[in-house]
């Protein structure tokens, strides 16, 4: 099972479970805990992954973080945990003291559903204010897929992180500070466009006059482009489809003989003689591929690429055998 489809198994078991999870103890048990083994930690070992890991903070003995995940001996990770029906907005300042007293580079604020990683990008050695990723699991983004995936055991590289860390901080701020110049145009970013197409002086009444066009003007030709990749991406799939179905067309030609009926099944089709139980083969992309598959017994199948008719045709003669079998 490759790692998206076991982050979508835990995307199930949070809608499965959080309407049941009425403690912090619980949300442990049932979400952050199977998280971190989905990530390839051993949660049962505690010499890899801390519960009620200690960091002192200034004269405070005895302070404890929820988990930390270790490494050579080391804490990497710090994990602060909560309820799921908590808001973490205002929930990292247990972090933020820990963070400082011990050699981890990387904390997460999480309540099972709302995953923050956090860093030391502005201050070493002292935790960033604002997460450089901010996951909601139930609406994972592919992007946010990729990232995460590097905080798994198999590829937990400090550095690798850090310089992704940083990227993302600026991005982020990028994204922030034009998103609000797309709502609010300032006089530095009107007068930036201004310069040339704009001749006359630059008053404050020309420069507040123009902002509401800039505004319209930045908008639409967002709009556009989204539109033309939008269509882009129908007229692929279209082609795509009429890829498949001309394929498709070959292969039901080419048993026609067989007397067979076919359905829809998944992305092709599924073949069968007498009844949908007894079924003769399975035609269909898979992962991008056309696949054949030929039932073995009652329960498993092999799986064999058929890209062209002619390496379909390799197949006819178990097909047959088969159909003969139910006559």
């Amino acid at each position: 099972m490759d790692f998206q489809e076991q982050v979508s198994l835990y995307v199930k078991r949070i809608d499965d479970l959080s309407d049941k999870l009425l403690t912090e103890e619980a949300t442990k048990t049932a979400l952050i805990l199977p998280f971190f083994s989905m990530m390839g930690y051993d949660v049962f070992n505690p010499n890899e992954f801390v519960p009620e890991f200690t960091a002192d903070v200034g004269i405070k003995k005895g302070e404890k973080v929820d988990y930390a995940i270790c490494i050579n001996n080391e804490p990497a990770i710090l994990i602060e945990a909560k309820s799921i029906n908590t808001k973490l907005k205002k929930q990292a300042s247990q972090l933020y003291r820990y963070f400082s007293t011990t050699k981890a580079k990387f904390a997460i604020l999480t309540n099972g559903r709302y995953y923050k990683f956090y860093t030391d990008l502005d201050e070493e050695n002292k935790m960033d204010e604002h997460p450089f990723l901010d996951i909601d699991m139930l609406n994972i983004r592919d992007s946010q897929l990729v990232e995460l995936k590097k905080f798994t055991k198999a590829m937990f590289d400090v550095n690798t992180i850090l310089n992704i860390a940083s990227e993302m901080k600026y991005l982020n701020e990028f994204k922030s500070i034009f998103k609000d110049e797309l709502e609010n145009p300032s006089d530095e970013f009107t007068k930036f466009f201004l310069k040339d197409v704009y001749t006359g002086v630059k008053t404050k009444n020309i420069v507040d006059k123009f902002k509401p066009l800039l505004k319209k003007a930045l908008n639409s030709y967002i709009l556009e482009t989204m539109s033309k990749k939008v269509s882009g991406v129908f007229i692929e799939e279209q082609e795509e489809i009429s890829e498949q179905k001309t394929m498709y067309d070959e292969i039901v030609e080419a048993v026609r003989y067989l007397d067979l009926q076919y359905e829809l099944y998944e992305n092709g089709y599924r073949f069968y003689k007498i009844n949908k139980t007894n079924w003769i083969f399975t035609f269909k992309k898979y992962k991008g591929k056309y696949q054949v598959f030929l039932p073995i017994g009652n329960v498993y199948c092999s799986r064999h690429y058929a890209e062209t008719l002619d390496e379909f045709n390799k197949y006819l003669n178990a097909i047959e055998k088969r159909v003969y079998r139910f006559r």
